[in-house]
């Protein structure tokens, strides 16, 4: 091996430096560590005399297990049992725990992964983990915990301390009735080194008689290792590194001969099964095949030293996905091979294999024989790595190269954009030297009326826009300028931010800026203000607060036309002087830009009259001949739109507009309505972006959050205001794209949803979609999932008005199927021949009737079961978290109505090592009711104070400025990630139309599934505003760390207040109505109890909803 660099010697405290685990003057040491029992713990007895010794540097505390009870839940530090769950144990035992230096911890694993490779025969690699990462060692004392220093001491000992409450205090503990030990408030903390100090050792425990004692390992997890392994993986570490006659060696100082060992062990190679969780149950383990191996449960023993083959039935059609992988690296296969003779494995060894059933793990069920389920379930298929996107900028570059390619292209939004693309950061100010912020004096900023930027109408204007100079000199060239103007907010009587606008600062020294203006009068006397950041580097940027200026009276007009513009025109987000004209701007105009002619007064340019080709080519404008535009109208009145429909038309795409249902009509006659048409203040949040190249058998999709519209970006890190992105909400939003099979079901969901009639659905699914081959490199497993209230897909028949109508024959013949349908819906075509076709018009059909009949809430069903089997953390940042219950579906569902929340609250209780970090959102989405904020603060207060395991934080996006979510994104211990538009409150599970996608990684790092964990790590990096290398890895540490970024106010990373309780609170009824119950129900009367709540407030839902 290389030499230690620096010498074990030389790190002192941290080193990893190891010695003997047992000394035994008197006579006899323990005998050689026996084979672990099932709950992985070793039993032995220790001869009087015995002393426990530090195995390296550590720590020692004192426990008493106390009996199960609600109101003293386990500590979360403390270890767990084989199946995840409580401290293994026994009631009433004294333990003694030593755990190791962090610095030792880390080292002695990294250390070992360039020793002993993994046990399926790989080599060994440096820096690779092939075994289980130690922390701590445990003596479990089989017996009361008395103080009885006859039976036991430590070192020094506890004889000559006092009585009983003294020294029961030593260690941490009370002793309250006689010598009975209990848990004290504060655990003792006795720094231990390994080897002999001036001559001698350093006890964690001496045996005074007979100690009958269980021996334990655990790793940072809280879970258990064979502890004779351990033993052996660490005697032959340092067996590594031994080299006759030289100081570089792991072994303790003041150790040599006999002294340089672990313990003995006996052979025994041990293999614990675990969910990906790492804990159980553990889905699929009656179907698993072991050879050479002993035991039925989650803990096998090899039989001797040949190999331990671990098998799952081969994949076959229509039969539960299985999957089994070596831990804690590794991918993950049907079959594993454990120590092979070309393993650099010890005779005596410990291994973790994950079993997962990838269906259930995805969809929150196992596989229903309910005939309803038969053909309806969404599928579960790889695709090649990277599937999930972390920012709003990265899905839409994902979004416009899938658009861009070849075959039937369709996009599936609520309102759209030609120059929708992502922006890449600007390159800032380039050296390293200081720099120096100008202080803007009075003609450092002028603001001039625009042309086309507003009219005054009886003295006042509203919404008038301006362009802003602000002249910080030339050393500032290329940094980054966002201006806010400041608004005032009567309700509050506060200032705020208003949205602004931004772009660089230029080689003469100017940044200049479009932006709105508070309302107000024109010949006010009061000046207005706006804020200014700079920024100038990663960590150099400035804020000015509170400039003054008096409002330019404005200049009204209209905005000119680009081809009219005689003036040169200025791309104000573009580092770059201004145009000559029209034609010098083909490829050069970036998405959400905005563009000024420099003419007297200066005068916006009109964006419809922008051509396609003006926009640079990473924008939609480039895609538009052929593609087919699925658009819907916002549901609320305020929310901004898109641009219309010819100006897509006019370029050879094909458009259709959803026509909405008015609030009148639908109280009128709640069950007349056109297919798909969505109910009133149903919110469609699909943003779906799919390719279909049957030439060529491929397919793929884009599923994305934030609305495609070119104003929403998102340039890292927040606390910078998102530089290089044009001024408007700050808006975070993730994605997916996926690649062959995984993308098929997104293709039928825009199928569905082109074909809005039943009879164009069959006729359309007559073809079948292609079914590509999985990439050799599709590690990430998928499963697009819908949701949507009942009674909004297909027509109005497929809508049962009460129970014990005839029912649809699902999963029955396609002739069935049609015969039913034509009973009821005119034009239904005849069965295509061939069973492929006939196999795709059938699932077509059972899935619309289902959707329509009973809505669907799979996003529901996957977040619920994510969060039951949640071990370690849960992640979540969404725009809305409710306890609201709901009805559900009886019939298919097994936890009708169980919201995550209260899944939330109840694996808290149950597993106290659980912890939960929720990112939420000051403000929802632009355009949304300030109802549906209120309500929400309203509901989710509750949170926090159910658990002490539960931090809420909100993102700071520049000062007083806040990140806005587009998306709601769910990740389980890094194991299981569901991100997409699928809201956690009641309408987002149950009402509103929505996609999202759970995804697993079958490539394994550190006993996490890769692409999962490196998601997260990239979201909550990006919420905190920090590197994700500086992100704690665990629970713990994460949590203490963002609570005290929290309590100390955020340091300007955070928001202050990501919610408060409304002053007055909402009613049953109004709440009810603002977030509705879409599922049907056992007596499928939605759309009766939805009329009667929304025609309970029909005055003030008429506000908000669209004009007709």
């Amino acid at each position: 091996m290389p030499p230690l660099i620096p010498s074990s010697e030389q790190l002192g405290l941290v080193s990893p430096a190891l010695g003997p685990w047992f000394d035994n003057p008197l006579g006899a040491e323990p005998t050689a560590l026996a084979a672990p029992g099932d709950d992985l713990s070793v039993s032995l007895t220790l001869p009087s005399g015995t002393a426990w010794l530090p195995p390296a540097t550590g720590t020692l505390s004192m426990y008493v297990q106390p009996a199960p009870s609600p109101a003293q839940p386990r500590a979360p530090r403390l270890p767990r049992g084989v199946d995840g769950g409580a401290a293994p144990f026994g009631t009433g035992h004294l333990v003694a725990l030593f755990t190791l230096l962090p610095e030792v911890e880390a080292r002695l694993d990294a250390l070992l992964s360039g020793v002993l490779g993994p046990p399926d025969g790989r080599a060994p690699t440096a820096g690779t983990r092939s075994r289980a990462r130690v922390r701590t060692l445990a003596l479990e004392l089989l017996e009361p915990a008395v103080l009885d220093t006859n039976r036991w001491d430590v070192d020094p000992t506890l004889v000559g301390l006092g009585a009983a409450p003294e020294q029961a205090q030593v260690l941490g503990l009370r002793a309250e009735t006689g010598t009975a030990l209990t848990n004290g408030p504060l655990p003792m903390s006795d720094l231990k080194r390994a080897g002999r100090i001036n001559g001698a050792f350093q006890p964690l425990l001496i045996a005074r008689a007979s100690l009958p004692v269980k021996l334990w390992a655990f790793d940072p997890r809280g879970r258990p290792v064979d502890a004779g392994a351990v033993a052996a993986w660490w005697q032959a570490l340092a067996n590594a590194f031994l080299v006759p006659g030289s100081a570089d060696t792991l072994w303790a100082p003041g150790l040599s001969g006999a002294d340089q060992r672990t313990h003995a062990v006996q052979d025994a190679r041990t293999v614990h099964l675990v969910n990906a969780h790492l804990a159980a149950p553990v889905d699929g383990l009656d179907t698993l095949t072991a050879t050479n191996a002993t035991g039925t449960g989650q803990v096998r023993r090899a039989t001797g030293a040949g190999v331990v083959g671990l098998s799952l039935p081969a994949p076959a059609p229509d039969a539960p996905v299985r999957r089994l992988g070596l831990l804690p690296q590794g991918r993950m296969g049907t079959s594993a091979q454990l120590w092979p003779a070309t393993a650099t494995a010890p005779a005596r060894d410990f291994v973790r294999v994950a079993l997962v059933d990838v269906e259930q793990h995805l969809l929150g069920h196992a596989r229903s024989s309910n005939a309803v389920m038969t053909r309806t379930p969404p599928p579960i298929q790889p695709s090649p790595s990277p599937v999930l996107l972390d920012t709003t900028d990265e899905v839409i570059s994902a979004l416009v190269q899938t658009l861009a390619g070849t075959g039937e292209r369709t996009l599936l939004c609520s309102t759209v954009e030609r120059d929708l693309g992502a922006l890449l950061p600007p390159p800032l100010v380039p050296g390293t030297a200081p720099i120096t912020f100008p202080l803007p004096g009075g003609g450092d900023l002028t603001v001039e009326a625009l042309r086309g930027g507003g009219t005054a109408e009886n003295g006042v204007v509203t919404g008038q826009r301006v362009l802003v100079t602000v002249r910080l000199g030339t050393e500032l060239a290329g940094a980054w300028v966002r201006i806010w103007p400041q608004g005032f907010d009567r309700e509050s009587a506060r200032h705020f931010l208003m949205d602004g606008g931004a772009g660089p600062v230029r080689a003469d020294g100017q940044a200049r800026v479009v932006v709105t203006l508070p309302d107000g009068d024109v010949s006010a006397s009061a000046p207005l203000s706006l804020d200014v950041l700079v920024v100038a580097r990663a960590k150099e940027r400035r804020h000015f607060a509170g400039l003054r200026f008096q409002r330019p009276a404005p200049v009204g007009g209209a905005p000119v036309a680009l081809a009219s513009a005689n003036a040169p025109l200025l791309v104000c987000e573009l580092n770059a002087p201004p145009f000559a004209n029209a034609a010098a701007l083909d490829g050069v105009i970036p998405s959400g830009a905005s563009v000024v002619a420099l003419s007297s007064p200066p005068a916006l340019v009109d964006r419809a009259t922008i051509p396609n080709t003006a926009w640079t080519a990473s924008t939609l404008s480039r895609t538009l001949n052929a593609l087919r535009l699925e658009l819907t109208p916002p549901a609320f009145r305020h929310i901004p739109p898109g641009e219309p429909a010819e100006r897509f038309t006019g370029a050879g795409a094909t458009v259709r507009t959803l026509e909405r249902v008015t609030l009148s009509s639908f109280l009128g006659s709640p069950g007349l309505r056109p297919p798909a048409g969505p109910l009133p203040a149903q919110e469609r949040l699909e943003v779906v972006a799919g390719r279909v190249d049957r030439a060529n058998a491929q397919v793929e999709a884009v599923i994305g959050a934030a609305p495609c519209l070119s104003r929403y970006h998102e340039l890292l890190p927040h606390p910078q205001a998102h530089p290089g992105a044009p001024g408007a909400p700050e808006v975070h939003g993730t994605g997916v794209r996926l690649v062959g099979p995984a993308a098929v079901r997104a293709a039928e969901l825009l199928r569905e949803r082109i074909h809005s009639t039943t009879p164009a659905l069959a006729t359309a699914a007559a073809t079948p979609l292609p079914q590509p081959a999985a990439p050799a490199n599709a590690t990430v497993w998928t499963a697009v999932l819908q949701t949507v209230a009942a009674a909004v897909e297909g027509e109005a028949p497929l809508v049962p008005q009460a129970p014990g109508l005839p029912s649809y024959p699902f999963g029955q013949s396609l002739a069935d199927a049609l015969a039913f349908l034509s009973a009821r819906i005119p034009g239904m075509p005849a069965a295509p021949p061939g069973a492929a076709a006939a196999a795709s018009v059938a699932r077509a059909l059972d899935r619309r009737v289902r959707v329509a009949s009973r809505g669907v809430r799979e996003g529901w069903a996957s977040v619920l079961g994510a969060i039951e089997r949640a071990q370690d953390f849960v992640y979540i940042e969404t725009p809305a978290f409710d306890p609201v219950t709901f009805i559900g579906d009886p019939e298919l569902e097994t936890r009708p109505g169980r919201t995550p929340w209260h899944a939330l609250i109840e694996r808290l209780s149950a597993v106290p090592g659980l912890h939960a970090f929720v990112c939420l959102p000051v403000d929802l989405m632009p355009g949304l009711p300030s109802r549906l904020a209120r309500l929400r603060d309203e509901l989710f207060a509750g949170l926090e104070a159910a658990s002490t395991r539960v931090v809420v934080f909100s993102p700071a996006t520049g000062p007083g400025r806040s990140l806005r979510l587009a998306s709601t994104t769910v990740i389980v211990d890094d194991v299981h990630a569901l991100t997409g538009t699928t809201h956690l409150s009641r309408r987002g599970l149950t009402f509103d139309s929505s996609v999202a996608v759970a995804a697993f990684d079958e490539q394994l790092v550190d006993d996490r599934a890769r692409e999962v964990r490196d998601f997260r790590r990239a979201l909550m990096a990006g919420r905190l505003g920090v590197d994700p290398n500086l992100l704690p890895d665990e629970p713990l540490a994460l949590f203490d760390a963002i609570r005290r970024l929290v309590e100390t106010g955020g340091r300007g990373r955070l928001a202050v207040e990501p919610y408060k309780l409304p002053d007055t609170p909402t009613g049953n009824l109004t709440a009810d109505a603002w977030n509705p119950d879409g599922s049907p129900g056992t007596s499928f009367d939605f759309l009766a109890r939805l009329a009667a709540l929304l025609a309970g407030i029909q005055a003030e839902l008429e506000e908000e909803l669209p004009l007709p």
